[in-house]
């Protein structure tokens, strides 16, 4: 062997040396993070755990403050319908004679005839009567606000096409169609 094989033999052996003592300190750091990080990681998941059933014992109890005001507002709504009966009852009677003797006279029905049929007073169907009349002067009124006169006597027209169709709109003045 000469000198040159000697030199790169003892070179290889020193390198590999720390090679070995480089990987043995960085085996050892490595192994103590990973225990490091696990520990860590077993004390997050206990503290989970932990919280988890904290928070499940909170839901177990408005769970059952739920069933409670649930149970409470049934109780209340009971006893408001016990206490309101006969006047929701009278109530629901009344709107019912009204839309009964309603339709009686939108179809021309006589005032005697509404009375008897529903058993009702005179002053029952007249107070109907009056509602209507003031609902119609109303709508009688508001369509004299709304209508106006528009210059160059403006008009729209629909024309099918099928699936289609235009929009024709003619004026004094000019004529376009939209599609």
């Amino acid at each position: 062997m000469n000198n040159q094989e000697q030199f790169d033999e003892a070179v290889n052996k020193k390198a590999n040396e720390m090679m070995y003592s480089f990987q043995s300190q960085h085996a050892s750091l490595l192994e103590n993070s990973i225990k490091d990080a696990l520990n860590t990681l077993e004390l997050t998941n206990e503290n989970l755990k932990a919280k988890v059933k904290e928070l499940e014992s909170e839901i177990d109890q408005l769970r059952i403050e739920k069933s409670i005001i649930k149970n409470e507002a049934s109780n209340l709504f009971q006893t408001y319908l016990e206490e309101n009966r006969q006047e929701l009852t009278d109530f629901t009677i009344n709107e019912y004679l009204k839309k009964l003797a309603l339709t009686h006279l939108q179809s021309g029905k006589s005032l005697e005839d509404i009375c008897f049929w529903l058993n009702v007073e005179p002053k029952f169907v007249e107070n109907i009567i009056d509602i209507i009349d003031r609902k119609a002067d109303y709508s009688h009124s508001i369509l004299e606000q709304k209508h106006y006169v528009s210059e160059h006597n403006p008009r729209l027209k629909y024309e099918s096409h099928g699936r289609s169709g235009e929009i024709i709109f003619t004026n004094d003045q000019t004529t376009f169609k939209l599609w």
